[in-house]
């Protein structure tokens, strides 16, 4: 079948704004459930950042305030979710763990304190004051990038040009995390990954079986990863005590990271086989694709 050479007018500007709304709507939402609400803004701001960095030739430098401002949010929301998370992780990690093992003491750490957007504890007006300042200022910022995007309408190729390229960031990414496997270098394959998974979205109502399934495989693939990328919480936390029983803690847990890496390749030799060309010839006509995606 023939490709479409031309995708729906204004469709990268439709999908920065509904992205971007629904980013406003999740973070008023952590005055009512924190928890929840800081794990969705952050998997938000991951995607709509994934989208910038796509979208760059068309914005250039009219992104780039919004750009640092959603990666300094990102940052002080990740203390957040690390807190969230950290005992969950630990008690996983304790349930794979022989009966007989002596354990270490209960770090600090892993007693969680309440949770809320500043530094210091606020009052509910505060918080909400704070709510507000922080989805002014997004919306402020934004403001430049809709403009860019108004007017600029993609055709095919120049979309499959921006999916090769994110295809080829993730094998980079993955040729130098499979010869000296690490932590950041698995962290840094897992983010260009998830470039490629959320900039999928984009033309989701043109999936084909192929792009359907090569979603949930990212998706996946990615989670994997991200459960490995915990671990090194634990290590953080645990890495200052010195005695024995937390030695061999560190090991298993340093043991259970890398069978997780393991598991992962086999999936990422199937995620990242093709060659770019391969990649293209595996993506739908965009026909049927309309702008309200």
């Amino acid at each position: 079948m023939k490709r479409s050479k031309h995708l729906p007018p204004r469709l990268l500007e439709h999908h920065f704004i509904q992205r971007n709304d629904k980013l406003l709507i999740t973070l008023l939402r952590t005055s009512i459930n924190f928890d929840a609400s800081v794990h969705q803004a952050r998997k938000l701001l991951k995607e709509i950042r994934a989208f910038l960095r796509m979208s760059k030739p068309l914005t250039g430098n009219r992104a780039t305030d919004y750009h640092q401002y959603l990666r300094q949010l990102a940052t002080d929301l990740g203390q957040f979710r690390d807190q969230y998370v950290l005992q969950s992780v630990w008690q996983s990690f304790q349930s794979h763990l022989p009966e007989r093992l002596a354990l270490p003491p209960l770090p600090r750490e892993l007693i969680r304190p309440e949770c809320s957007l500043g530094t210091d504890p606020e009052t509910p007006e505060e918080f909400i004051s704070r709510l507000i300042d922080i989805t002014h200022q997004l919306l402020l910022r934004s403001e430049p990038v809709q403009i860019s995007l108004q007017h600029s309408d993609i055709d095919y190729p120049w979309a499959m040009k921006r999916y090769r390229w994110l295809y080829l960031r993730g094998r980079k990414a993955h040729s130098k995390a499979n010869q000296t496997p690490s932590a950041p270098l698995y962290h840094d394959l897992r983010k260009c990954l998830k470039d490629e998974m959320y900039c999928l979205r984009l033309v989701k109502p043109g999936w084909n079986e192929f792009i359907r399934k090569r979603h949930k495989r990212l998706k996946q693939t990615t989670e994997r990863l991200g459960q490995a990328n915990d671990l090194d919480l634990l290590l953080e936390t645990f890495h200052t005590n010195a005695s024995t029983e937390t030695a061999r803690l560190l090991q298993l847990i340093r043991n259970r990271q890398t069978r997780q890496w393991a598991k992962a390749e086999k999936e990422l030799s199937r995620l990242l086989c093709y060659t770019p060309e391969e990649y293209g010839d595996y993506f739908p006509s965009l026909i049927e694709i309309n702008t309200h995606c």
